[in-house]
């Protein structure tokens, strides 16, 4: 009850309501489709209408091609919209944000850079409190509790007494990914031993390499009840290694820019939360697994950055029928296009997509990047850039701390193509490299 209590007083402090949207979901599991689609379409109406008048970048788009929020009186009339990218939100600036609300007033975060292309988006307390909800909703699936302790593995720097606050209020062990060899891991495996998480949350191959860690020091005994892996690709061989040194199976996400999207039930079906209606729009090609599709978002609580057919550039194929789990939710059988790996230093740290995707979010000018390894050398980094972009302070920012990052004993090297292709899968890889079998690929 007192960690619960605590909850409750971290959401007075940041003006959230987590809990109730939490229990809205646990409700809305119960939900026939057509009661869902009915609640969506309500939500999308008013989020076209408040995009529409508010946000000038839609405003515009839709006059230019003849349509309005007028013309969609049910969910799949939202086809009849143009989709959006990520190009064209990021070329449009502040006019892809409600213009009647000072920007400031909103939270901001930025997209986990999988593809290469950094993104800076904006969102209302309200739609966070429902992305956290989402979050909290499919942990709960795996059988984690609101007020468990849980450890977080993620990339946020140095963390202010206000971040330190937060986590003490949410019961959350924070573990920076910032350098992951084998000294930081024994140091921190201490304390995370003496935390007894009920949660281990993170970057899927941040997790991947504390399993690989624990295998190889098997003294540490950490049996979180509950793994859940999100932001980059959770590999057949991750799962493997995971489930192994955790003895704990693991359960996947599926979100971006903001939006938890879907949460993996323990029948393996991920699961569309009712705050984002998907569309699958047909690639044309067949698989064993069904037909390809590709995967378009909209968000139907950020009045903030509205998120509207959204391609994500995601590829994923649609589930039909019931789950055996029983949830009416619509699912996704199986996601494609998530494809991260990891470098490899010589001096044995290991550096994942989110480390670059830091330090280029510092760089003007940079419109996409790739990371290329051949061997534990060296790297190449790809940059597409404008003419914002400043080669030598640019070259150095990134040598001076993807050096310290890897232990500084990596050569880097710089090219710069006029764009990086798209590959037949729709999503650009950030990292390449040739070095999956020391992974146990």
């Amino acid at each position: 009850m007192w960690k619960r209590t605590l909850f409750r007083l971290g959401e007075r402090i940041h003006g959230w309501n987590v809990l109730e949207i939490f229990s809205k979901l646990k409700d809305m599991e119960t939900w026939t489709p057509e009661r869902i689609e009915a609640f969506q379409l309500d939500r999308l109406k008013k989020i076209l209408d408040h995009a529409y008048h508010h946000v000038p970048f839609y405003r515009e788009l839709w006059n230019g091609k003849g349509v309005s929020p007028h013309d969609v009186d049910k969910l799949t009339d939202l086809r009849k919209l143009p989709k959006t990218h990520k190009t064209q939100l990021l070329k449009a600036g502040d006019d892809v944000l409600d213009r009647t609300v000072d920007k400031r007033k909103f939270m901001s975060g930025r997209s986990s850079g999988s593809t290469g292309e950094p993104f800076v988006y904006y969102k209302t307390k309200f739609h966070h409190s429902w992305f956290i909800a989402g979050a909290f909703s499919g942990w709960s699936w795996a059988g984690w509790k609101i007020g468990d302790p849980w450890v977080r593995l993620q990339y946020r720097g140095n963390l202010g007494w206000s971040k330190r606050v937060e986590d003490k209020l949410f019961n959350c062990l924070y573990m920076p990914i910032d350098k992951l060899d084998d000294d930081f891991l024994h140091s921190f495996m201490k304390k995370a031993v003496r935390f007894r998480p009920v949660m281990l949350r993170g970057y899927a191959g941040g997790i991947y390499l504390l399993a690989d860690f624990l295998l190889r020091n098997p003294s540490y005994a950490l049996h979180p009840q509950v793994v859940v892996s999100t932001g980059d690709t959770l590999y057949p061989h991750y799962r493997k290694t995971i489930e192994t040194a955790f003895q704990s199976r693991i359960f996947d996400m599926y979100g971006g820019e903001g939006m938890a999207v879907a949460n993996q039930c323990e029948h393996g079906a991920f699961h569309l939360l009712p705050s984002v209606y998907v569309e699958f729009e047909p690639e044309g090609t067949e698989t064993p697994d069904g037909p390809l599709s590709r995967i378009l978002l909209t968000s139907l609580t950020n009045t903030a950055m509205p998120m509207i057919r959204y391609d994500i550039g995601d590829i994923g194929i649609p589930g039909s029928g019931p789950c055996p789990c029983g949830r009416s939710w619509k699912w996704i059988k199986k996601l494609i296009g998530r494809e991260v790996d990891i470098i490899v230093t010589k001096s044995g740290r290991h550096l994942l997509c989110h480390h670059f995707n830091i330090i280029i979010q510092k760089i003007d000018g940079i419109e996409q990047f790739q990371v290329v390894q051949d061997t534990t050398d060296g790297i190449v980094i790809r940059l597409a850039v404008n003419n914002r972009y400043r080669k030598d302070p640019g070259q150095k920012i990134l040598r001076d701390e993807i050096s310290l990052l890897g232990g500084g004993d990596m050569e880097i090297r710089f090219e710069y193509p006029k764009t990086i292709p798209l590959p037949p899968s729709g999503k650009r890889r950030y990292i390449i490299s040739s070095l999956g079998d020391k992974h146990g690929a």
